[in-house]
This record gives structure tokens, sequence and C-alpha cells, in this order.
């Protein structure tokens, strides 16, 4: 699922330019700033986030990511000039940029051996079913709603998984044994995976 909303945001301008060009009295031209703006930020994102997430943990990182593409998807739906919007839209890049290497690494640590291979491209294709799926669902919103309605869209959704993650989503084991005084922890997960043994 986080795949997906992350698939989703990196792809929204693409549905939302040509409206947001004929509002603001744009040529289409202008916007290949913004898209390599986005991209930019996911390469930063990707760099800064895979390195805290070996210094904080992946759950954390991976929260405080999905909280800051959703908060500054919503916040590009509110810039008032191409300018605000590049920048907002770098800095959602970031958090987009951050979330995946973060979901993979926990995906192949608790898949299992055998379906490992399998259960990663599975993940992965969720970044593209999102973006399918944001193309099917941005063209009703635009008409109905306007541009900025996919951007709130592809805000709110993340936001609203970050408490499952919270709760539901298990920290890395290889980072829990690398931290001291997280046995307990350790144990916790364990059973879950095993509850036998």
């Amino acid at each position: 699922m986080i795949m997906m909303c992350d698939g989703f945001d990196t792809q929204a301008l693409a549905y939302v330019a040509p409206s947001i060009a004929a509002e603001w009295k744009l040529s289409p031209g202008i916007f290949g700033p913004v898209f390599a703006a986005v991209l930019l930020g996911s390469m930063v994102g990707a760099f800064a986030f895979g390195y805290l997430a070996d210094r904080f943990g992946r759950k954390r990182t991976l929260v405080l990511c999905i909280i800051l593409f959703g908060a500054l998807n919503i916040g590009s739906a509110y810039a008032t000039s191409i300018q605000s919007f590049t920048l907002l839209r770098f800095l959602c890049g970031i958090g987009l940029g951050g979330a995946i290497p973060n979901v993979m690494a926990l995906v192949s640590e608790y898949a299992p051996a055998r379906k490992r291979a399998t259960l990663v491209a599975i993940t992965w294709c969720g970044f593209s079913l999102g973006a399918v799926l944001g193309g099917l669902i941005s063209v009703p919103l635009i008409s109905h709603f306007g541009w900025k309605s996919v951007f709130i869209v592809g805000g709110i959704l993340p936001l609203c998984l970050a408490p499952i993650v919270v709760f539901a989503l298990p920290e890395s084991i290889k980072f829990l044994i690398l931290v001291r005084g997280k046995g307990a922890e350790v144990i916790s997960v364990l059973r879950k995976l095993n509850p036998g043994r």
C-alpha cells in the first residue's frame, strides 16, 4: 500500500500539469524542471533516509517519510506559483524517495527465503500499480473537483496509512539486534514469526 501511494504521488504531476498550465496560464514546457525536482528529491531522500534508517530504525524512518510526502502532497495543492510548487514537489520527492528503500528492506528482511524474490517483485509492482490507478482516478477527480483534489487525495491516503504502520509493522529485526536494550522487542517479533518456538 505504501508503494502504491508512492507511485501515485510520484506520477501525480503528469495527470494535473495540463490543468495547472491552463489555470496559471503557463506553457506546458515549464513543467520540465518540476518533474526533475520530484526525481531529484527522490534521489536525495533515498540516500538521506537510507542513512537515517541505519541509525534510527527503518520503521521510524518509514513513518517519517510517509508523513512527509503525505503532508507535502497536500501542501502542493495550495501552491500559489510555479516556484513554490516546484519547491514543494522537490520536498515531497524527498519523502517519496526515502520510503522506497525502507519498504524494500523490510520486505526483503521479513519475506521467507523461498518467496523473497517473488515478494520483492510484487512490492515493486505496487509502485507501478499506484501510478496506473492514479491515472484512472485522476480524470474524474479533476473533472469534478479540480486539479488540487489529486494532491489532496494523494496526501490523505499515506497519512491514513501512517497509524497502521506505527501499530502493525514490526521494526527491522536486524536493527533491533544491533541496538542495546531491545531484547524484549526482538523476542516479541520472533514469537509472532514463529509462535511455536
